[in-house]
């Protein structure tokens, strides 16, 4: 605990200059409870579950009208007030996906995954993205493991077969590529 201690009073050193002393106190009791109670950033706070609702709906609704930007910023905020929801993590990566942001839509999507392991739909966009990079075997080896972790529940029937047919594609591509490559 003490290096927690000493870690927080860094910080709230850090902002002195540019905080009144009711700021600092406030943030101060906010990482407490953070760091040493484990709290969530919202509970720390005083945000609300119905309010973390509110701005998620918000930020769908800007997704589902293509307003990536607006929703990627509403997106960002609710995943520092609460990390825990891989909604919030999934919203952000399905914009940068939306914006061809392969990359970025890439490592969030992985960061989802360490929550939801066996998600075919996380592989399914993440070979999406692969594919939106030029990166073929890339693309059709997630499909294999999504089409394996579809496998293990029949409610992504529809989303195995999808993924088979799109690697059965990949890799008839993948093999008149190389036939060109050894004709050469």
């Amino acid at each position: 605990m003490k290096d927690i201690d000493e870690q927080i009073e860094k910080m709230t050193e850090s902002i002195k200059d540019k905080a009144s002393p009711k700021e600092i106190k406030m943030q101060k009791e906010a990482l407490e409870k953070i760091l040493k109670e484990g709290m969530s950033v919202h509970e720390a706070v005083g945000v609300s579950k119905e309010s973390l609702e509110f701005m998620y709906s918000h930020g769908y609704s800007l997704y589902k009208v293509g307003k990536y930007d607006d929703a990627i910023q509403i997106f960002h905020i609710l995943n520092f007030l609460d990390g825990n929801d891989l909604r919030f993590c999934y919203g952000l990566a399905a914009c940068h996906h939306m914006k061809k942001e392969y990359n970025e839509a890439m490592v969030l999507y992985l960061i989802c995954q360490t929550q939801d392991r066996h998600n075919p739909g996380l592989m399914w966009h993440i070979a999406d993205c692969y594919k939106g990079m030029g990166k073929k075997m890339n693309a059709y080896l997630c499909l294999k493991l999504c089409s394996r972790y579809a496998d293990e529940d029949k409610k992504y029937e529809s989303l195995k077969i999808r993924a088979d047919g799109e690697a059965k594609m990949l890799e008839k591509e993948l093999d008149e590529e190389f036939q060109k490559t050894v004709k050469k």
